[in-house]
């Protein structure tokens, strides 16, 4: 009597090497948020292997209608092998996150994402604050020191003239 034990992918997820399979996801989804891990028990002969694969970015459409000459349109997230599988993986090892990196272009070329270019949006738009701010008080400032010379000038042409004898009740009747 012949005991075979055949491909054991679909009862049996993951390998003897692997290591903690959460705190490396959570360690990818800090990385990427796209990213996460798949057991794939048909690929290897029915022995199964994990897939580092990346969610679509954007939905697709799925089913399309016409109704009253209007097209309507049902859409979700759909994959693709070609684009949205990474790798496959012999085991999870902590080394995983490493060699992410080491292929990942955008971070090459010192890409930092959209949270980066909010931050220096964000950094213009304070500075440009600030800056017009600067601006006012000064332009403010400036208006205050003409206005303030401009009555100096009032003041000192009242002055000579109360004193040359004019009248001051004659002088604020023009005034106000």
């Amino acid at each position: 009597m012949n005991i075979e034990v055949g491909p054991t992918g679909s009862l049996v997820q993951g390998h003897l090497f692997d290591t903690d399979k959460v705190e490396l996801e959570r360690q990818l989804k800090r990385y990427d948020e796209q990213l996460y891990l798949k057991w794939d028990a048909t690929r290897y002969g029915g022995y199964g292997t994990w897939q580092l694969r990346r969610r679509p970015k954007y939905k697709s459409i799925v089913d399309s209608t016409q109704l009253g000459g209007c097209g309507i349109h049902r859409l979700e997230y759909k994959e693709i092998d070609i684009e949205n599988h990474v790798w496959d993986l012999p085991a999870l090892s902590d080394s995983l996150l490493d060699r992410v990196k080491a292929c990942d272009i955008w971070d090459q070329t010192d890409y930092q994402g959209k949270s980066h270019r909010i931050e220096e949006f964000t950094a213009t738009m304070e500075q440009r604050f600030f800056d017009h701010k600067h601006e006012t008080q000064q332009k403010q400032h400036t208006d205050m020191m003409y206005g303030i010379m401009q009555d100096r000038a009032v003041m000192k042409d009242f002055q000579e003239r109360i004193v040359s004898g004019v009248d001051p009740r004659h002088l604020l009747r023009f005034w106000r």
